[in-house]
């Protein structure tokens, strides 16, 4: 049970040690807060390799599956756009729906994509009076 216990206070303490990286502060100012205002009772090198270890857990946090944050995102904004149309807050409905498209790239991003799709409009045109 002691195990289960140091696995915790171990983790809390890595969970520090990520915010106060991610607040900015160096390596020797988390040793400094690590030895002053804890009481952990640990070295500067255990310190480090909580520095470390969080670290890695940063690099690790951003490699992302961009399919898979993509679709939570669609799926997210799709629920969000359903409670928003029940409640008949269409403001909120227009705006889901404009972060949809620019999530999904709908948005023409120049005049060369505009004459690409009129061309495919020509030929569709075309093909339709051939028929």
């Amino acid at each position: 049970m002691a195990k289960k216990s140091d696995d915790i206070e171990y983790n809390k303490r890595i969970d520090k040690i990520l915010t106060l990286i991610i607040g900015g502060l160096s390596n020797n100012e988390i040793k400094d807060f690590a030895r002053e205002q804890t009481d952990w009772g640990i070295s500067d090198r255990q310190v480090q390799n909580y520095i470390e270890k969080a670290e890695n857990y940063i690099i690790k946090e951003s490699k992302i599956n961009r399919d898979g944050e993509i679709g939570k995102a669609i799926r997210r904004l799709n629920n969000l756009y359903k409670k928003a149309e029940r409640i008949a807050d269409y403001k909120v409905c227009l705006n889901v729906q404009k972060e949809l498209n620019t999530l999904l790239n709908l948005y023409l991003q120049n005049n060369d994509e505009l004459e690409s799709l009129q061309d495919v409009l020509t030929e569709i045109k075309k093909l339709q009076n051939e028929c």
